[in-house]
């Protein structure tokens, strides 16, 4: 199975390079190398996607062109050396005989290794790309539950904003009337105290009023 931008094997074993000259050739190495699949499910290698959607003006998959919903997703399978030589070898040697082709398939009990691998990545591709697809339905249900509940705060908010408005006015309202009680207890005291002293004034008049009778009442 080969990746369609570099025709190299997707498990083809990255290789160090030091000749920095070497740049149309380029093979990627670590997470680049490794095989990735787009939403439609065809594999290529990470790197190799990642630099042809770069320079390309669309997002579309380079076989079938279907647009790419969701970033590439890296297939993580580890093959061991003789695996992966044996990969290459038989990508190298698909045009060989009938023979060859039928005693491989006899010696891998009836199937040829690179068939096996090619179900093995297909089946590890459909479970990555539902795997995703379910975390992002996970995460898309996180995200709604998460407005809702950032929704149900402002609401909390905007209550409590109205209760500390209305808790202010009524305070303010008490207090406007503790000033107004007060303001007619000093004004019921005032009067009070102005009846008293016309009570006084009034004992007073008739004190005197008794004092003239008693003085000057034989006159009368």
């Amino acid at each position: 199975m080969v990746c369609t931008i570099c025709y190299d094997s997707l498990f083809k074993q990255p290789v160090k390079n030091n000749n920095n000259n070497n740049n149309n050739r380029r093979r990627n190495t670590g997470q680049g190398h490794r095989p990735a699949a787009l939403s439609c499910g065809h594999t290529f290698h990470k790197g190799c996607i990642n630099r042809w959607v770069s320079s390309s003006s669309s997002y579309n998959c380079p076989i079938c062109g279907v647009f790419a919903e969701t970033d590439p997703t890296v297939l993580f399978i580890e093959l061991g050396e003789e695996d992966a030589k044996h990969i290459v070898s038989d990508n190298a040697n698909a045009g060989n005989s009938s023979n060859s082709s039928s005693s491989s398939s006899s010696n891998n009990g009836g199937r040829s290794k690179p068939a096996d691998i090619d179900d093995l990545v297909e089946h590890i591709t459909r479970m990555s790309l539902r795997e995703k697809r379910e975390s992002e339905k996970r995460e898309a249900d996180i995200e709604s539950k998460l407005k809702a509940v950032e929704e149900e705060l402002r609401s909390i908010k905007t209550q409590l904003n109205d209760s500390q408005n209305s808790a202010n006015w009524y305070k303010g309202e008490v207090t406007r009337l503790e000033r107004l009680s007060e303001r007619h207890v000093d004004n019921i005291n005032g009067l009070h105290r102005a009846l008293h002293n016309k009570k006084c004034d009034l004992e007073e008049l008739e004190d005197e009023f008794d004092e003239f009778k008693r003085s000057y009442g034989h006159y009368y």
